[in-house]
C-alpha cells in the first residue's frame, strides 16, 4: 500500500513538474524588457513569440493595434512595410501580395480625406452650386408619404 502511494506522489509530481516546464516564462528577458512587454498587456508566451520573430514590444504594440497576428506582421515586415504601410493597404482591402504588385508600380493605398469622411451638415452645404452652362431645374414635386 506504501509503495502505490509513493508511485502515485512521484507520478503527481512529474506530471506537476512537465506541464509547469511547458508555460512560457519570461527568461532571457531583463526587468525592463519584461516591463514593457506587459505594459502592453503581453503575457509571457506573447511576448516570447513576438521576440522570437524580431519584434520590440513598441513594434508588437503597434502591428497588434492594427489587427495584425504575429505571422502576419512578420509576413509585411519581411516585406519592408511598416505597421502604418500594412494597415493603409489592409484598409483598402489589399492582401500582401496585392500591396507588394502595387507598390512595384509606385502605387499608394487611397487615402480619405477628411471631407470625404465628414458629411456636410446642411444640404446647400452638400449641393453644389449652379455654373453659368448648365440649366437650373426646379425639384421634383415629392408625393406625401403614406400615412
Amino acid at each position: 500500500m506504501k509503495a502505490d502511494f509513493i508511485k502515485i506522489l512521484l507520478l503527481t509530481l512529474v506530471l506537476v513538474f512537465s506541464g509547469c516546464s511547458s508555460t512560457p516564462t519570461w527568461h532571457d528577458m531583463s526587468e525592463s524588457e519584461i516591463a514593457g512587454w506587459k505594459s502592453i498587456g503581453f503575457d509571457a508566451e506573447a511576448a516570447q513569440n513576438w521576440k522570437s520573430d524580431g519584434f520590440t514590444p513598441a513594434e508588437a504594440k503597434v502591428w497588434s493595434q492594427a489587427n495584425f497576428s504575429r505571422q502576419d506582421a512578420k509576413n509585411w515586415t519581411r516585406e519592408s512595410f511598416t505597421a502604418e504601410q500594412a494597415a493603409k493597404w489592409k484598409q483598402g482591402e489589399f492582401d500582401l501580395d496585392e500591396a507588394k504588385a502595387a507598390r512595384k508600380k509606385g502605387l499608394m493605398p487611397v487615402q480619405e480625406t477628411a471631407a470625404e469622411v465628414a458629411p456636410a451638415s446642411t444640404a446647400t452645404e452638400a449641393a453644389p452650386a449652379p455654373s453659368e452652362t448648365a440649366p437650373v431645374t426646379a425639384p421634383a414635386e415629392t408625393a406625401a408619404p403614406d400615412a
